[in-house]
């Protein structure tokens, strides 16, 4: 199970900085870079941590932008959120894909355990 505290852990949240400098990308509608981000969570980021753990937070809206596609002519929408959201949605993303690898290697233990069980 992941915990609210697990997703808000300060190392947590520095691998998630991390990947978003890494993944780079757009600013969203408040216009702030990724690279501005760490300067803004050292002055804000106690109070991001604490609206989260509130239930104030609310993500804001995505910034839609129009994608040319190879087809003359055509375009595809693309939501970019902002480089805090990207944060957050970031730390949640890890805590949720190390608990679900714990469940798959659980799994393959188990149904290893049943194959060598049934061929007795």
């Amino acid at each position: 199970m992941v915990t609210l505290e697990a997703i808000l852990d300060r190392n947590n949240l520095n691998r998630a900085w991390k990947q978003v400098v890494k993944n780079k990308g757009s600013a969203g509608v408040d216009g702030m870079k990724v690279t501005d981000l760490l300067s803004h969570l050292r002055e804000h980021g106690p109070e991001l941590v604490q609206a989260i753990k509130e239930g104030s937070y609310k993500p804001q809206p995505v910034l839609r932008v129009l994608i040319p596609k190879e087809e003359k002519g055509k375009f595809r929408p693309l939501g970019i959120p902002t480089a805090t959201d990207r944060l957050v949605q970031q730390a949640v993303q890890q805590k949720l894909s190390e608990n679900t690898n714990r469940y798959s290697e659980t799994a393959v233990t188990v149904s290893d355990r049943t194959e060598v069980a049934t061929r007795h």
